[in-house]
């Protein structure tokens, strides 16, 4: 860094303006906004509150030099940034400028278009892929667990359209809201939120931060003089740096330490940015490895519902099999006890049938005998009759004795 480049980049166009209004004891309007910001931000425990009223309260009165550093002091976003500033009034007002307009804009937005442009400044970079993908990796991070910004993670910086990416992105965060400890909120159904509650959101977050840094610079600060106390113990105890020459070091840096503290910065600039690209990897990896996980579980549910069903299924087949088979056996016991029944009755039948048989041939014998005897009968009367008339005609009573001696002798034959 050298002594005539600002922490901020190039000052806005008015810097040489604002000097000259503070040299000349007027006030501008954007540092009467600063202050209220200020006030704002800073709670009345701090010790920078009586600050902030000292300086308000002196600053036109002031001498020159004070009175810019004093508004420098004031303005400027992260007080360590400007232990680090060297050079000329001209570069610490410029510096102390765009900081006050960052104030201004947080907290005053009815700004002229103009100084809206002021603050704007240069127009950044063009968006590549990684930083898409930082975007991206950032939103997931912060819970917008959606398909989309999963897609995009899944991509890995080979993106189709970047614009429409970051749509998508800004898209989805817009919906984002203030949700309670027992509201449960389902984060692939989102609907867009209305722009000023997404803005005061942002400013919410814009101001915690503000603060956050102002606490950091704060332990910075004491850091920093905590290091100047052990320089100047070890000086003393040492004795070799005499005590102008600790001054002159401390306060003009030369340009090898410059360097080096250059040097060292990149090389841990480029170690963070290592670790964060290793990160990363690892929780591409881990998310991959989550999602197949998912997979495979979701894979799991819907084979045990598979299971489930089937079995189901094969219980009601089983029930239906054993219907048809009842309902199949009973008509055969029936029609086995039928024959049962038939063969019985048959039986009785037959013996029915022997014994009438029996009766039959029973009265067969009967009526032949009944026939032979009237057989008999009728030949012994014949024989009477015609013993009869021929004792009629004869009148001989031996020949009627002899005609009835062949008859009993007939009989006794028959």
């Amino acid at each position: 860094m050298t002594s005539e480049t600002p922490l901020y980049g190039a000052g806005p166009p008015n810097a040489s303006k604002s000097l000259n209004s503070l040299e000349n004891g007027a006030l501008p309007t954007h540092i009467e906004a600063c202050f209220e910001g200020a006030f704002e931000l800073v709670s009345e425990e701090s010790p920078f509150q009586g600050l902030l009223s000292q300086c308000s309260e002196q600053l036109v009165d002031c001498q020159r030099k004070k009175t810019t550093y004093l508004r420098i002091e004031l303005c400027v976003t992260v007080e360590l940034s400007r232990l680090g500033i060297r050079g000329s009034i001209i570069v610490h007002n410029g510096s102390g400028t765009r900081s006050t307009w960052l104030y201004a804009r947080r907290h005053f937005e009815d700004m002229p278009p103009e100084r809206e442009q002021i603050v704007v400044g240069y127009k950044p970079a063009g968006v590549d892929e990684m930083v898409l993908f930082d975007f991206a990796f950032f939103a997931h991070k912060l819970g917008f667990r959606t398909t989309e910004i999963e897609k995009l993670l899944q991509d890995q910086f080979h993106f189709e359209d970047i614009k429409s990416s970051i749509s998508v992105i800004t898209g989805v965060i817009e919906t984002a809201g203030l949700v309670s400890n027992n509201q449960a909120v389902n984060v692939d159904e989102h609907e867009p939120r209305p722009k000023h509650e997404a803005s005061i959101t942002l400013k919410q977050r814009e101001v915690e931060q503000v603060i956050r840094l102002e606490s950091l610079a704060a332990n910075e600060r004491k850091h920093y003089a905590r290091n100047t106390q052990l320089e100047q113990s070890r000086a003393d105890v040492g004795g070799e740096i005499r005590l102008d020459r600790v001054t002159t070091t401390i306060d003009q840096p030369t340009e090898d330490d410059d360097v080096s503290e250059t040097e060292r910065l990149l090389q841990v600039s480029a170690q963070l940015s290592e670790k964060q690209n290793e990160l990363n990897r690892l929780e591409g990896i881990e998310r991959n490895k989550r999602l197949v996980i998912r997979q495979l579980e979701e894979e799991e549910v819907r084979l045990r519902s598979s299971i489930h069903g089937l079995s189901i299924t094969v219980r009601a087949l089983t029930e239906d099999e054993q219907a048809k088979v009842d309902s199949i056996a009973s008509p055969k016991e029936q029609q086995h006890s039928t024959n049962n029944k038939l063969v019985e009755k048959e039986m009785r039948l037959r013996q029915n049938i022997d014994l009438l048989e029996v009766c039959r041939e029973r009265l067969e014998a009967d009526i032949k005998a009944a026939t032979e005897e009237k057989d008999i009968l009728s030949h012994a009367l014949l024989a009477e009759k015609q013993i009869v008339n021929s004792t009629d005609m004869r009148g001989g009573s031996q020949d009627i004795d002899e005609l009835r001696s062949d008859a009993n002798l007939w009989r006794t034959y028959h």
